[in-house]
């Protein structure tokens, strides 16, 4: 059984991201113009704080998600600690992965937020569970390897 809450490592791992991201961005602005003074313009701006507002809006979202929210994963069961309900792999119809499509086929992804993702565990009786990758980075390979005998879904939203 492996325990699931909310993860500051994870967190900064996510947020190494957009560090890169935006670090690379003004790297190769200046690589191509070879002058400072090109970041005087606003609009050079423009994609860096476009990429971070995405990732504070994820961020967010997932925060208000996982926020004191422990979940246990055995192998054929989830129990949730903070509604102290166990739910065994028959009682979940399905779990889908919702991550970005870059991530899914190998491609490079093009902004940060593309690197966040979420699973959403539908149960039989109507009711959800919703992990993100706050709670562990690899939260659809965490849950593959942890949880037997379920259906999982892609699906190329991340955003909450």
């Amino acid at each position: 059984m492996k325990q699931l809450k909310l993860n500051f490592l994870s967190l900064f791992l996510g947020l190494k991201w957009t560090l890169l991201f935006v670090l690379g961005y003004y790297f190769v602005v200046f690589l191509i113009f070879r002058d400072l003074n090109i970041f005087k313009m606003w609009y050079v701006h423009i994609w860096p704080i476009i990429n971070i507002l995405l990732d504070i809006y994820i961020i967010a979202g997932y925060l208000l998600e996982n926020f004191n929210k422990k979940i246990e994963i055995g192998n054929h069961y989830i129990l949730d600690k903070n509604a102290k309900k166990k739910y065994d792999s028959d009682e979940i119809l399905k779990i889908i992965i919702h991550k970005s499509e870059f991530l899914d086929s190998g491609k490079y992804a093009m902004m940060s937020f593309m690197h966040y993702k979420y699973a959403e565990i539908l149960l039989k009786d109507n009711n959800k569970l919703i992990l993100t990758s706050l709670m562990n980075a690899n939260i659809d390979e965490f849950l593959k390897e942890n949880l037997n005998g379920v259906y999982f879904q892609r699906d190329y939203n991340n955003f909450l």
